[in-house]
């Protein structure tokens, strides 16, 4: 079950796994806001997750992919 203490104890995850997090968390925002409205649906996962639950949740990714920042060249 994801909550606050949940993400703060997570330890660096594979990047796939912590994107359907955000995708779970993300879904539920929009699935509130067409029920309470955006500000009320947003406020209500800033409790529920603790402030700045995306940003904390991407810090612990760890990419496995050979190019984790797309098909970008160096040269």
């Amino acid at each position: 079950m994801l909550c606050a203490v949940f993400i703060d104890g997570l330890s660096n995850t594979n990047e796939k796994v912590i994107d359907k997090y955000l995708k779970t968390i993300s879904k539920e925002i929009g699935k509130e806001a067409k029920i309470i409205g955006i500000g009320k649906a947003r406020q209500n996962a800033n409790l529920k997750y603790g402030k700045f639950w995306r940003d904390r949740l991407t810090i612990k990714k760890i990419y496995n992919s050979p190019n984790p920042f797309g098909k970008m060249s160096y040269w």
